[in-house]
């Protein structure tokens, strides 16, 4: 045997366990491809984990550009911004002492009183909702008469025009009026520009495979990159 042929079968030999192994880690970074997967389940799976805490610095928001930027970098400024606009709005207006933190299921809130809010603000969690009318019926029930809901929803039905029209009939039937509708993705695309791109490969892998419901955080980042943000708007009467 020559050694050409050695080289070339010690070649096939690390490729063969190179591959072995990318499966293995693949296999177990994957969801387990639950079709009705809750939301903690979402957020506490491994490869939202390491996502989240690779790209976002252990965050779980979107970071908010100036119209015209490119590049997302460094992604951990946008961040910081965010935070550092909240705490100066609590300190300007004093509203230390009257912030409270609870988890609760948005299906369920009876804990709360009705008509105890003035604003009720969702970002990238109405899409989770198993029953979106419940859900609405619910926030309507908690805010005051004149109080507005804000809801921030990325787009992945390629048609943003009917994703609009299908929010606002279920806000119109869950009480609210006066529904207004922004695109937000200018203000979001450099940072989901570069899911898109780091992406887009293990993406066009996972749809060739078949496995694309065991990486819901590689498909959406490339899916979103591909669509739109948009910003909702509505107030109950």
């Amino acid at each position: 045997m020559s050694e050409n042929t050695r080289r070339g079968m010690r070649l096939q030999y690390v490729a063969g366990v190179l591959v072995l192994l990318a499966s293995l880690l693949i296999a177990f970074i994957a969801d387990d491809a639950s079709p009705t997967p809750s939301v903690a389940e979402y957020y506490s799976s491994l490869e939202s984990r390491i996502g989240y805490w690779f790209f976002l610095g252990n965050t779980r928001h979107c970071g908010l550009y100036s119209k015209g930027t490119f590049s997302p970098f460094p992604i951990s400024t946008t961040q910081r911004a965010m935070k550092k606009n909240y705490t100066h709005n609590v300190k300007k207006n004093r509203l230390g002492d009257k912030i409270q933190i609870n988890f609760a299921d948005y299906h369920n809130l009876s804990t709360f009183p009705a008509a105890s809010f003035n604003r009720i603000y969702i970002m990238e969690t109405f899409a989770h909702a198993n029953n979106p009318d419940k859900v609405l019926r619910n926030f309507h029930h908690l805010l005051k008469p004149r109080g507005i809901l804000v809801l921030h929803k990325a787009d992945f039905s390629r048609n943003s025009e009917e994703l609009q029209d299908v929010l606002r009939l279920l806000l119109m039937r869950g009480g609210f009026r006066n529904i207004k509708v922004k695109d937000l993705t200018d203000e979001v695309l450099p940072m989901w520009r570069l899911f898109g791109v780091v992406g887009y490969v293990p993406y066009q892998m996972f749809q060739l495979l078949g496995v694309r419901d065991r990486f819901i955080n590689a498909m959406a980042g490339v899916e979103t990159w591909l669509n739109w943000d948009i910003f909702v708007r509505a107030v109950k009467p």
